[in-house]
């Protein structure tokens, strides 16, 4: 509707205030569209619907980051020490993306690390991805993953991809926590996955 607008109104009549106005609008709009999408991935995470496919981290982590509009500013390392297993191939690869992205994203600087690593322990592949970037303020560990919460009131976005994030690992049996990074010293999110199915899948 916003541009049927702009082309009712005369070039000559858009001045800089109004093209200004335009903008916020636009952006305003831009951000309403990206918090329904955002709750319509929350209203389907806890779907069990999804395929099952044999999942090699070692090629399927780098595989996400390869398809990430990654700034070449930041680094990202890998040590994947899992062997490949069964598993719910989109909502891991959802969950694995949308932290790299936030990684990238609330790291507070323009440039920096990130290392995605897996290691099995028991019956679950343990992944954690990591940054040396500004970290999760104190108390705030366990907040994040609630829907609209954000770690402090100058994190952008809506508190919606955390929540996203751990209800669809929860939903398919694993979990999800949030502390620091020993190593880097920023946040660390780190996921328990099973790779050791619990329950029968069903056939197509």
């Amino acid at each position: 509707m916003i541009v049927w607008v702009k082309e009712d109104i005369p070039a000559e009549a858009i001045t800089p205030d109004v093209k200004n106005n335009f903008d916020r609008i636009d952006s305003r709009i831009a951000k309403c569209e990206r918090m329904i999408d955002d709750l319509l991935d929350y209203a389907h995470a806890g779907s069990d619907d999804a395929a099952m496919a044999l999942t090699d981290l070692a090629k399927f982590i780098p595989d996400i980051v390869n398809d990430l509009a990654i700034p070449s500013t930041f680094s990202v390392e890998f040590d994947i020490r899992t062997a490949p297993f069964m598993a719910a191939y989109t909502p891991l690869s959802l969950g694995i993306r949308n932290l790299i992205n936030n990684a990238v994203k609330h790291h507070g600087r323009e440039c920096g690390k990130i290392r995605v690593s897996a290691v099995t322990e028991g019956r679950f592949a343990v992944i954690k991805v990591e940054d040396d970037g500004a970290g999760i303020p104190p108390g705030a560990q366990e907040r994040i993953f609630k829907l609209f919460h954000r770690a402090t009131t100058q994190t952008e976005g809506h508190g919606v991809g955390l929540a996203v994030t751990r209800r669809l690992i929860n939903a398919h049996g694993g979990s999800i926590v949030a502390e620091a990074s020993a190593d880097l010293g920023g946040a660390c999110f780190r996921i328990n996955w099973p790779c050791v199915l619990m329950k029968e899948i069903k056939d197509e």
